[in-house]
């Protein structure tokens, strides 16, 4: 594992945070300014490449929620991977997106029977968690197309990582009445078991124990079935290095890669004799996109303080959410005097109205950072463009730095009169 996870940190791709150069940081701000977001198709065709070769032979999914963009959710649907929805809107996109039927994963908590209509008339794979789910699934099957199923289960708190919301505990009464249920449903053709641990996992130890867990109970959940499984669909919540938690230190966050996690579950499916029968699926969400955006702001103010320095920026957590969660890259951008003037422990905030606006608490900044700066912030291509709100000051542009260097604009700032038309207010014109 220790090998997989130096090479994923040593392999010669590069972020869009470590990409961007300062001219065209400052071309761009130039041109659309302060601040805005930059996916780089460049950073995230090799975050692709690498990842399907340190998991390859398993089906990857891109789950939806991970990029609302239409252009990243086109460009995986063009390499032919497969797309996890969570509702109805997913669903439509992403069969707008020329997703096929077999590489389509429905997943929804909210349970919208119309939804799972549209998903099982298509022959997408439906996710069933627990017996209310089967019988919403069964009834709105037929016998003449039957919905093809994985049971989302929960193996025990495998490595501390396991999550209690979702997934059927493997060892229940609930996942024992789901399988009778099922067992006994001619409209339902349940193919295997989908597993998803949680979120930002460091450790591949967790997904080869729940794997184990899984293997264990696999034959005895095939005989009350009556019928082979296919699939072991283990979900995502690969951890990244770019995606160190708040509680965490930057320096001791090392997670594993995801080829250690895919030999961790393999070896334990060779221990139980079902590796060369279970086909295994995955949905990477963070570690394919999260470090192909990155986010320039512009400094308005600098602070000295009892508590030290205090950076504002022209961004916020509105437009960084996982800010509150995660410790995102932050530099200058353009000047590499750093070695010769120091860094200075930083509190960076943004320009919202609001105490709880800290992009980062303890960045190490120049000791010279002055106004009119700009700074780069890594890792905002997952979930950051999803959760973004316009509160105060609107959505930023977002641009799409291209493979052949060609730039597009994906999104234009929003204008003031827009965000009253939101709202349901109207905005006097101006003379």
């Amino acid at each position: 594992m220790a090998r997989d996870r130096r090479r994923l940190l040593m392999h010669p791709w590069q972020s869009a945070f470590d990409r961007l150069d300062a001219r065209t940081a400052r071309d761009l701000a130039q041109d659309f300014g302060t601040p805005f977001i930059l996916i780089d198709e460049a950073s995230l065709d090799s975050r692709r490449r690498l990842v399907e070769e340190a998991t390859a032979g398993a089906r990857l999914f891109l789950p939806y929620k991970a990029s609302p963009l239409s252009h990243v959710r086109r460009y995986f649907a063009a390499a032919r991977l497969g797309a996890e929805v969570a509702s109805g809107r997913e669903l439509a996109a992403a069969t707008a997106h020329g997703i096929a039927a077999d590489s389509l994963i429905l997943n929804q908590p909210a349970r919208d029977a119309t939804t799972f209509r549209g998903a099982i008339a298509l022959g997408a794979t439906v996710v069933a968690d627990g017996v209310a789910d089967i019988r919403s699934v069964a009834a709105v099957a037929s016998r003449q197309r039957p919905a093809r199923v994985l049971l989302r289960v929960r193996p025990g708190q495998a490595g501390g990582a396991g999550w209690s919301r979702f997934g059927m505990p493997v060892e229940g009464a609930e996942f024992a009445a789901a399988l009778a249920l099922a067992a006994e449903s001619p409209s339902l053709e349940v193919v295997g078991l989908h597993c998803h641990l949680g979120t930002n996992i460091s450790a591949a130890a967790s997904y080869g124990q729940a794997a184990g867990q899984l293997a264990e109970r696999w034959r005895d959940i095939e005989r009350v079935l009556g019928r082979r499984l296919e699939v072991l669909d283990f979900g995502g919540g690969f951890a990244t290095p770019t995606s160190c938690p708040l509680h965490q230190s930057p320096g001791q966050w090392r997670p594993d890669g995801p080829g250690s996690i895919v030999a961790e579950i393999r070896n334990a499916l060779a221990t139980t004799r079902l590796l060369h029968r279970v086909e295994l699926w995955l949905e990477p969400g963070r570690i394919l996109v999260e470090d192909s955006a990155v986010l320039v702001t512009r400094v308005v103010h600098v602070r000295e303080g009892a508590v030290g320095r205090q950076v504002t920026c022209d961004s916020g957590v509105h437009q960084v959410p996982t800010a509150n969660w995660l410790r995102h890259p932050v530099a200058r951008v353009g000047k590499c005097d750093e070695a010769l003037n120091g860094l200075r422990s930083t509190l960076l905030c943004g320009a919202l109205c609001m105490e709880t606006d800290i992009i980062r608490a303890d960045c190490a900044l120049p000791a010279d950072l002055a106004v009119g700066d700009l700074l780069k912030i890594g890792a905002v291509g997952c979930y950051d463009l999803a959760l973004a709100f316009e509160f105060i000051h609107g959505h930023c542009p977002v641009l799409l730095q291209q493979r052949d260097g060609d730039l597009v604009c994906l999104r234009r700032r929003q204008p003031g009169d827009d965000s009253q038309r939101l709202s349901g207010m109207r905005c006097a014109p101006t003379s």
